[in-house]
């Protein structure tokens, strides 16, 4: 047999052929010389396969360089034997991973050869990884915890820490490897009483301590702790894991000076509180409560409350109680009667609220409780008062009825008994003129003038009188009116009347207006008969009427002229009956046009004011609801001007 191993005894080729390790011999060039069977297991080749290849061609690719290495370093002498680990490929493809230990030898004759013994390292290298690739994850969800993370030795040295533990600290993994646990604590002698505690105890749990940054700032914590072991169950250091409770803290302040404000607000509050359990029984009163029952907190925490509830009021108490509680409603408002200790009862506005679980359990009920007994005597007070004035009430409609009676009896009166006197007045005056007219001298033919002309004022007076007294009493038929043409129409009339008269009129076109026809023609007779009257001494007389901005809503009129005008100091008699600032031998007039102008007016929800100057002029205003000429429907208040064409000199002519 070719080889250093040729002529082997017997029993050493019997332990060649059947190792449980891969032999095999090569030239130095690197070709197979001699393989046993379990190197043909390993790579999946056969002892002919090997034998006709060179070693390089079954050596992992990655690998060939540092194999070719070692055998140049054998064939040179520069070493005698060496040892690697290196991978092979198998004939199907796979790939053994083996640990090879090789040696250069020589026959008799001084040949050398180079043999190697090939032990599979597969499964152990599977294994490494594996556990590499545990270690690697597990490193992975240690770095990944938000929590600062630390293992300590049995000496209380920290032996890692995770990237949160720097962040915490604010110093490097290499910096707290090796240094004291308790060293970065407010409070060292605890810190250690904690890991000790571990050691003895096996684990702590929500272990409070304050963590000290390397700038000084303190972060409050909870660490929870256990021991780790090896595989045979030696204790080898403690596990450590610390939660911030910075906000838990924050969250636990605030709670608290939430509850002790809601607290203050309970027990100061300006109406009656009390929590109640479901079962009906009292579990927090406050003061204000106790008040208005007249009951101390004990005696009510041990009274069920519909035992202070009137008996009147109970079963609708009841019945709501009952919907609350089975969540047909989440509260309710009711008025109710408590009774009150040592007698009496005080009415209360209630208001109930269900509190419930996260599971929609019933937890309790709260009620805010108000007295309103003052509240319900002043009710009680209201109406009888209102009962009493209804009675008041009818009787002065009774009494207005009465009185309206009289008026129209005095009216009716006014209109037939003193018309009569007057007439006969006239026309013995005139009769007196006219037969016996010869006979009286100048005085005495004054006389009888003067005769005539008080019963003509004393008609109108009466006239006037009843007018006054119809504006009160007449109903009002609203409807659009154009008051542009009731003005001409006015115009028209006092022209016929005076042909000689030279005066320019202005009328604002298309102003309309929602009123009783009969009355606003009234009222803007009235103002351009007055205006009429007061310009009678100017020879430039001018009368205007139309539209200004105000602030009352609707459509704001008015009927200016430049004559006599009047003193603004008296402004505010105007509109009184029988007042007047000129003398009737001036401008003659009874008094009483301008009061029926203003009930008018005011009959039609607007006012009416003037405005006015000795010599200068004078202008009444008057605001009444606007209207559109198609439909009636109401308008915007505020009016906009329009220019109307004026009737000159010549246009007044033709009109006389």
């Amino acid at each position: 047999m070719d080889g250093a191993m040729a002529g082997l005894p017997q029993e050493l080729q019997a332990v060649f052929d059947h190792a449980m390790t891969g032999i095999c011999e090569m030239t130095p060039s690197g070709e197979f010389v001699r393989v046993n069977s379990y190197f043909c297991q390993l790579t999946g080749y056969t002892n002919e396969e090997l034998r006709s290849m060179p070693v390089q061609e079954i050596v992992y690719p990655d690998d060939r360089e540092a194999d070719l290495a070692g055998l140049q370093r054998l064939r040179s002498g520069e070493i005698g034997s060496y040892s690697t680990e290196k991978r092979y490929l198998r004939k199907d493809g796979g790939v053994l991973w083996a640990e090879v230990n090789r040696s250069l030898v020589r026959d008799e004759t001084g040949r050398a050869f180079i043999v190697g013994t090939v032990r599979d390292m597969t499964a152990q290298r599977k294994a490494e990884a594996e556990a590499k690739a545990a270690a690697a994850y597990n490193r992975s969800l240690i770095e990944a915890s938000l929590d600062p993370l630390v293992t300590i030795g049995e000496d209380g040295q920290i032996t890692d820490v995770n990237i949160a533990a720097e962040q915490a600290t604010g110093f490097g993994r290499a910096e707290l490897i090796g240094t004291k646990f308790s060293s970065y604590f407010t409070e060292p002698d605890q810190a250690r009483a904690s890991y000790e505690r571990v050691f003895r105890r096996g684990s702590v749990r929500h272990y409070p301590l304050e963590l000290r940054h390397r700038d000084g700032h303190t972060t409050p914590v909870l660490y929870n702790a256990s021991v780790y072991h090896d595989a045979s169950g030696h204790t080898l250091g403690v596990f450590a894991a610390a939660r911030d409770v910075t906000e838990i803290r924050l969250a636990e302040a605030a709670l608290r000076e939430s509850q002790e404000r809601l607290s203050a607000l309970f027990d100061s509050a300006p109406v009656g509180i009390y929590d109640m359990a479901p079962s009906g029984r009292l579990t927090r009163v406050n003061p204000r409560f106790c008040q208005i029952t007249g009951y101390t907190a004990d005696e009510l925490l041990s009274t069920p409350i519909l035992d202070i509830v009137h008996p009147d009021d109970l079963e609708a108490d009841r019945t709501s109680l009952r919907r609350l509680l089975a969540a047909d409603m989440d509260s309710y408002r009711m008025e109710k009667r408590y009774l009150r200790k040592g007698g009496g009862s005080v009415w209360a506005e209630v208001n109930h609220a269900l509190v419930r679980g996260d599971n929609g359990e019933s937890l309790l009920i709260v009620a805010a409780v108000r007295d309103i007994t003052a509240q319900r005597e002043a009710e009680a007070e209201v109406r009888a008062l209102n009962a009493e004035l209804g009675i008041r009430v009818e009787q002065r409609t009774a009494d207005l009825e009465r009185a309206n009676k009289n008026l129209e009896a005095f009216t009716y009166s006014v209109s037939h008994d003193l018309r009569s006197p007057l007439r006969a007045l006239s026309g013995f005056s005139e009769a007196l003129v006219e037969e016996y007219g010869e006979r009286l001298d100048e005085t005495g033919r004054g006389y009888a003038g003067r005769i005539e002309a008080a019963s003509a004022r004393m008609a109108a007076l009466i006239d006037d009188l009843l007018l006054l007294s119809r504006v009160s009493r007449t109903d009002m038929n609203a409807r659009p009116v154009d008051l542009s043409a009731e003005v001409g129409d006015v115009v028209e009339e006092l022209r016929l009347r005076e042909p000689d008269r030279r005066l320019r009129v202005t009328i604002e076109n298309g102003v309309w207006v929602l009123a009783d026809r009969t009355l606003i023609r009234s009222v803007v007779q009235n103002l351009v008969e007055n205006a009429w009257k007061f310009t009678a001494r100017r020879d430039d007389a001018c009368i205007e009427f139309g539209t200004a901005a105000s602030d009352d809503e609707g459509v704001c009129c008015f009927v200016r002229d430049n004559g006599a005008g009047f003193d603004p100091a008296y402004a505010g008699q105007l509109f009184q009956p029988f007042q007047r600032l000129h003398s009737a031998a001036e401008f003659p007039g009874t008094g009483i046009g301008l009061a029926s102008v203003q009930r008018i007016i005011e009959r039609h929800g607007g006012r009416v004011w003037a405005e006015g100057t000795v010599n200068q002029g004078a202008t009444f205003y008057f605001t009444v609801e606007g209207a559109t000429p198609a439909t009636g429907a109401l308008v915007a208040g505020t009016c906009e001007e329009h220019q109307n064409d004026e009737l000159d000199d010549d246009q007044d002519q033709r009109n006389g």
